[in-house]
């Protein structure tokens, strides 16, 4: 790393002109890198090692935003020399001191979590390279990185044939490309002329997440076109509930033109039934999305797969590798069908700036071009840490990770099953989320269908997760569903996870409820 640094710096002759326009733009020495990126490189071991000491390291040493900005000196003054590089160690220590470590095994609020030191060995090198993947020419590596991904992701979904694809800043924009391309299917020339008079509706699960209610406002056609099909006591959508919905629109003039089947729903984990959504899309010719950002990790198990059955049948599916698979954030792409085509998402998106995009269209390089089919500009390169982990890791590793949190999973529902007076389990997981309530020992005797019941233990579950959080000790997420108030949302994602660390999580839970 400081040789290739060393390799990039200029040397200027004596014309005249300083060297440097400041102090801190100075070239450091070989010398002056060694000392800095070591420091830098220490620090980051010793911070790494901590997440393994479950004694002695919280998960996080919380403060309010005021006390946070006591101890920590934010402002950026004006009209102020900086503190110069001698002053950088007294900000880092104190950002990681305050950060959520999100690589402890007792970080269980995200549907991410963990350390995966091959993909963050790529995050350092994306930072040295600093390469922006929108052409070729500037990130042919990196370019090429992204294509073989794409292709690999693909053929889990079960696409061997060529097709379309493309890394995203996030599962939301991979679900947004999703609905721009079906808009694109059923409205061809909207690129130019806009929505125009047509009233588009789209369909996902009441359960879904935010960003397909967000992608219609952010096309122009407002939220209201957003229909919230019923799900089934497991949260899975009703596909009989679509038919009707589509049926009810196109009496009323509508134009169905997208469906969103989730994979692994953010609270419940439920996997929507993707062959009979697929059989209704068909029948209508309405494009078929489905968003796998948390569930797509299941591809990589032999086992649990199945969850996914139908998923090859799909116009496009939106993987978040840094869910369950465990990459460092931020890894997600949308994929799309091969039948339609490898261009997809440049007929789609492109904007053709000829000062950026100079091959024309029959040269060599232009299809590594792949800035044109998104909507960024400039464009964070995540190809390599996800070639990188997959080179390290191989099917065999992603598999071996996905399956051990299933067995994490089994493990703690057996835990709570050995306290059925003090943990009501609410569904029975499909995938990897658990939800339950705990009930504290004052609140027992009460009927469990008595909802005044069900009202005092969401304001347990609140206050229970405060105190979780002001202890440090663990973290678990909560949140309310429908006609239920706030229970707790486990999640095991983190193959760093053991039995203990549950044991742990049901006691600190019981310790900080037990009084309620």
């Amino acid at each position: 790393f400081i040789v290739w640094l060393g390799t990039t710096m200029e040397e200027h002759g004596d014309n005249g002109q300083p060297l440097f326009c400041h102090e801190t733009y100075r070239r450091r020495t070989p010398e002056e890198l060694h000392q800095i990126f070591t420091e830098l490189a220490e620090r980051s071991i010793t911070y790494l090692l901590g997440n393994e000491d479950r004694t002695h390291t919280p998960v996080i040493e919380f403060l309010t935003p005021k006390e946070l900005l006591e101890v920590f000196d934010l402002e950026l003054a004006k009209g102020t020399d900086g503190d110069g590089f001698h002053g950088i160690w007294q900000h880092i220590e104190k950002c990681m001191k305050y950060s959520v470590r999100t690589g402890h095994p007792r970080f269980l609020n995200q549907l991410w979590a963990g350390t995966d030191v091959a993909s963050m060995i790529g995050e350092i090198i994306t930072t040295v390279t600093n390469a922006s993947t929108y052409t070729y020419e500037v990130a042919p590596v990196y370019s090429l990185m992204e294509l073989e991904v794409i292709r690999k992701m693909r053929s889990m979904v079960g696409w061997e044939e060529p097709g379309d694809g493309v890394l995203c800043p996030g599962g939301a924009y991979s679900n947004f490309y999703g609905m721009l391309m079906a808009r694109q299917k059923a409205v061809p020339d909207v690129r130019k002329k806009g929505n125009g008079t047509v009233s588009l509706t789209a369909y996902t699960s009441k359960h879904a997440h935010y960003t397909i209610k967000r992608g219609t406002f952010l096309m122009g056609m407002g939220m209201d076109a957003v229909r919230y099909v019923e799900v089934d006591s497991e949260g899975r959508m009703i596909p009989e509930a679509l038919e009707r919905a589509i049926q009810t629109d196109k009496k009323n003039g509508c134009l169905p033109f997208f469906v969103n089947a989730t994979s692994q729903t953010t609270v419940l984990g439920a996997f929507d039934p993707l062959h009979p959504i697929a059989d209704i899309c068909a029948k209508h010719d309405i494009w078929l999305h489905c968003d796998a950002a948390w569930g797509g990790g299941v591809l990589a198990s032999p086992t649990y797969c199945r969850l996914m059955d139908g998923v090859e049948r799909c116009d496009s599916v939106c993987w978040c590798l840094h869910k369950m698979i465990g990459l460092q954030q931020q890894a997600s792409a949308v994929l799309v069908h091969p039948r339609h085509g490898s261009n997809v998402l440049k007929n789609c998106n492109a904007s053709n700036a000829d000062y950026l995009f100079h091959a024309p269209e029959d040269h060599d390089e232009t299809p590594y071009d792949l800035g044109d089919k998104t909507l960024n500009c400039g464009r964070r390169q995540d190809a390599f840490k996800c070639w990188l982990s997959w080179k390290v890791h191989g099917d065999l590793g992603y598999k071996a990770r996905v399956e051990r949190a299933f067995e994490n999973r089994d493990y703690f529902l057996k835990q709570l099953r050995r306290h059925p007076d003090a943990f009501w389990l609410l569904w029975q997981p499909q995938g990897l989320n658990t939800c339950f309530w705990y009930i504290p020992p004052r609140l027992r005797t009460m009927d469990r269908e008595d909802r005044d019941l069900w009202k005092k233990l969401g304001v347990a579950t609140a206050q229970i997760r405060r105190k979780m959080q002001l202890r440090g000790k663990c973290l678990v997420n909560f949140n309310p569903l429908d006609e239920k108030p706030n229970f707790f949302r486990l999640v095991i994602s983190n193959p760093d996870v053991r039995y203990e660390d549950m044991d742990f999580l049901i006691q600190e839970i019981e310790e900080c409820g037990k009084d309620l």
